[in-house]
């Protein structure tokens, strides 16, 4: 039985020698046989599909991983845009309140102006005169722009000479 099994491995061993001396010698071309046949022909097929499949999922999960990215940069983008959109909110919100309050301010000295213009238009021009004479200059102002024409003239004349030409020149202006 031994002996057997050595003739069977000898038989074998020179036969395979053979086939490669032939190969090698150009003889017999065992790629051509061996890719011949149908199953190593499909599984060819196969693998090329498999190959430019998975060349495609390459191209695609890159294209995916630069999205993506994109979308983050984007997301960052938006954040500060955002931000920077409620700082501004913010101090127009600011910037309204105190306008608001700036008008209320303007609209109370009016009032209180409109209020010494009454007093000063129901005062005699000279009884006017006196008082001016002692304010601020930008009071005697304010209430001189609204009162009539007539009545500044005569608190003009009942007032002193210097204080009447200072007046006047500052409601010129």
């Amino acid at each position: 039985m031994i002996k057997k099994a050595i003739y069977i491995f000898l038989f074998l061993f020179i036969a395979v020698y053979i086939v490669w001396a032939l190969n090698l010698f150009g003889i017999l071309q065992l790629d051509d046989v061996v890719t011949s046949t149908p199953y190593v022909k499909e599984r060819m097929k196969t693998d090329k599909q498999y190959d430019r499949m998975m060349n495609d999922y390459y191209k695609w999960e890159n294209a995916y991983d630069e999205l993506k990215k994109e979308n983050e940069e984007l997301k960052s983008d938006l954040k500060q845009v955002q931000n920077t959109l409620e700082q501004k909110n913010e101090k127009i919100a600011s910037l309204e309140e105190k306008y608001a309050d700036l008008q209320k301010s303007q609209e109370d000295e009016k009032q209180r102006i409109d209020k010494l213009v009454k007093i000063y238009e129901n005062m005699d021009a000279e009884e006017a005169a006196n008082v001016m004479a002692d304010l601020k200059m930008e009071t005697s102002l304010e209430i001189m722009d609204e009162l009539k024409d007539e009545h500044v003239a005569e608190i003009l004349m009942n007032m002193p000479k210097e204080t009447a030409v200072t007046l006047t020149e500052r409601l010129r202006e």
